[in-house]
């Protein structure tokens, strides 16, 4: 089985820079890119979902996409992402380096207005919806992300080649359709599945067994450790308790002992002065 070839989106939803940390949406869902040359796209919700159940292993954050512009990293920790109903949102903590410091003066001026995202796809729905060609990127594996200057969201030949797969056709040939605006009629010849699928269908499709196993996995892991974060808190307050009722013991009991002291003591008096008194 070959490996899935390299495809970047961009979208130019605006990063912004707090303290240290450079964050902004790498990709939205469920939202119709503009044509591509024959055909429009629509991330799904459960595109990531491989990545995020594998925890996003080996992802990295480079200025424009450029290895020498290395911004953060998943492996370092410096490099985070969330996945939410808009899309999937990144935080990279800029390091103290010429990138770092050309990104954060890039953001100020607004210079650098969207941010981009590499990825391999491994499984896309090709309909046709309203007279429109759109291809649905159903699964695939997340690789980076990037700020960048230039966020135009345009495809690669790869989009096209899978549809070439899809219908056991020639690239140059599928290609050579998208430029004449023939793509409908191919998909509507080959596509016999009815109307594209729903949000929750996609993620329904995309989720295999094991996939899901990992989530959940990791789910309970985390529950179990804010379960243990909690006891550990609770025996700390406890310990932190006792200590004070032992210190306020102690004090009364202190008290006590000099109240006690000064109780058995002779109190002063003319007759009394502490010399023998005369015979």
């Amino acid at each position: 089985m070959s490996t899935p070839e390299v495809e970047m989106r961009s979208t130019p939803r605006p990063v912004a820079v707090r303290g240290n940390t450079l964050e902004g949406y790498g990709a939205v869902y469920n939202s119709r890119s503009r044509d591509l040359g024959g055909f429009q796209e629509v991330m799904s919700a459960s595109f990531f979902n491989k990545s995020q159940g594998d925890g996003y292993p080996d992802c990295v954050c480079n200025l424009e996409h450029r290895p020498e512009q290395l911004l953060g990293t998943t492996r370092a920790r410096t490099l985070e992402f969330r996945s939410d109903a808009t899309g999937l949102f990144y935080t990279v903590i800029l390091p103290d380096t010429s990138a770092g410091r050309d990104t954060r003066a890039l953001v100020d001026r607004g210079d650098i207005i969207g941010s981009s995202v590499a990825f391999n796809t491994y499984q896309d729905d090709w309909q046709l919806e309203s007279g429109v060609t759109v291809r649905h990127l159903v699964s695939g594996r997340l690789l980076a992300v990037s700020p960048t200057a230039s966020p135009a969201y345009s495809a690669t030949s790869a989009s096209l080649r899978s549809l070439a797969i899809q219908v056991d056709g020639d690239p140059e040939e599928i290609l050579a359709l998208a430029r004449q605006g023939q793509l409908p009629k191919l998909v509507q010849r080959t596509d016999n599945r009815g109307p594209a699928p729903t949000p929750l269908e996609v993620a329904q499709r995309s989720i295999d067994p094991e996939l899901d196993r990992r989530m959940r996995s990791n789910f309970h892991r985390a529950m179990d450790a804010n379960r243990d974060a909690r006891l550990d808190l609770y025996r700390r307050r406890d310990a932190n308790s006792h200590r004070q009722e032992t210190m306020e013991l102690e004090e009364r009991m202190m008290l006590n002992q000099r109240r006690s002291m000064q109780w058995d003591a002779p109190a002063e008096s003319p007759l009394w002065s502490g010399a023998p008194a005369p015979r």
